[in-house]
């Protein structure tokens, strides 16, 4: 009994490891878009995306996990182009994610946003926002 006590202990004691899960749109990696890596995503897991452009399509919807999604080489490597919105933050659970390191573009025919938070928490830093266009005039960069 006290062999199986001390045993349980020490599996209880080895900490959870967050995976890193690598993205490259033209290379290997474990996905080729930013969207597959956060389906697959546990919280605290942390998306490398390598350099290329990815596509926001419709956007890129974090699904209220507690993620950090970077870029490997900045925002002049690394672009997400989207036609209405960029990453999409929706949730009620309080995640609290980061988005670091990416140029954003985006073109919309409506209301819309590079970076949309809705009920979370969401650290940015280290984006560029090259162009936020509206055709109707009511877009934006960041809507939280």
């Amino acid at each position: 009994m006290h062999r199986f006590f001390a045993f349980a202990l020490i599996v209880l004691a080895v900490p959870c490891w967050a995976r890193t899960i690598t993205v490259d749109d033209d290379g290997p990696a474990d996905f080729n878009t930013i969207q597959a890596a956060i389906d697959v995503a546990n919280n605290e897991d942390i998306i490398e995306v390598r350099d290329g452009s990815y596509l926001a399509d419709p956007e890129i919807n974090l699904q209220g996990k507690s993620i950090t999604i970077k870029s490997q080489n900045g925002p002049s490597q690394c672009t997400i182009f989207g036609v209405e919105y960029g990453f999409v933050l929706n949730t009620e659970n309080n995640a609290n994610c980061t988005i670091d390191g990416f140029g954003m573009t985006l073109w919309c025919d409506g209301i819309g946003s590079a970076i949309k938070c809705d009920k979370a928490s969401m650290v940015i830093q280290g984006c560029l926002f090259n162009y936020c266009i509206s055709l109707s005039g009511m877009g934006c960069a960041i809507d939280c």
